[in-house]
């Protein structure tokens, strides 16, 4: 479920001074979630802040994010964090100003299913695992053992709530490693919050986990 937002360092959260560096926190609760993800609809960090999302007991985190996670658009989403009470956590060296920070979360994912085996309940037999065409194979069918080494460039895409697409990092003729990603053109809209869980297979060959 993708819910508006409009929670800033101007106007949420609080900030205090430890061990010498200014430290913004919000804490957000989604009542019932399994995980929740964000969308950063304005993302503009100095060179020396950095970014951690984790749950309220600090058993699953994600970060640190700094300025080279801002994306052209000027934004940021992110991945899931498990639980439904997750902590935002900036800090900033405390000889740094924080008059010129812009951080503000537009939208709040609140996911009431998963989509891998983290989550210990799944209710609906439907999701991303399990629901291609009978055409697609497995990788980890035996149809897929020769493909071990090139599927770890494969990502499943989601936007928001919702896993949209798959796609593969590419490389290129001058062999430098640009992250070239290749998907569908019917895949394309939204881009600059897309978020790519890579590594993302069920477990055998049928099945809906993973």
């Amino acid at each position: 479920i993708e819910r508006s937002a409009n929670l800033s360092i101007q106007n949420s959260g609080t900030w205090t001074l430890e061990d010498g560096k200014h430290v913004w926190r919000l804490g957000i609760h989604a009542p019932e979630a399994k995980a929740v993800s964000f969308v950063f609809t304005e993302y503009d960090l100095p060179k020396s802040a950095k970014l951690f999302i984790y749950d309220q007991e600090q058993t699953h985190f994600i970060g640190s994010f700094n300025y080279t996670n801002k994306q052209a658009n000027g934004m940021l989403a992110t991945s899931l964090v498990y639980g439904e009470r997750v902590i935002i956590e900036l800090s900033v060296p405390e000889e740094e100003s924080i008059t010129g920070i812009d951080l503000k979360v537009g939208e709040i994912v609140h996911a009431y299913r998963g989509i891998d085996s983290k989550f210990e309940e799944v209710k609906y037999g439907r999701g991303p695992f399990g629901t291609s065409g009978s055409c697609n194979i497995n990788v980890n069918c035996p149809e897929g053992d020769d493909w071990q080494v090139e599927k770890k460039a494969v990502a499943l895409i989601a936007s928001g709530g919702n896993a949209i697409c798959s796609g593969a990092l590419i490389n290129n003729t001058a062999n430098d490693g640009h992250p070239y990603f290749l998907t569908a053109n019917h895949c394309l809209g939204g881009v600059g919050n897309w978020v790519f869980y890579f590594n993302h297979e069920s477990s055998g060959c049928n099945g809906s986990t993973g």
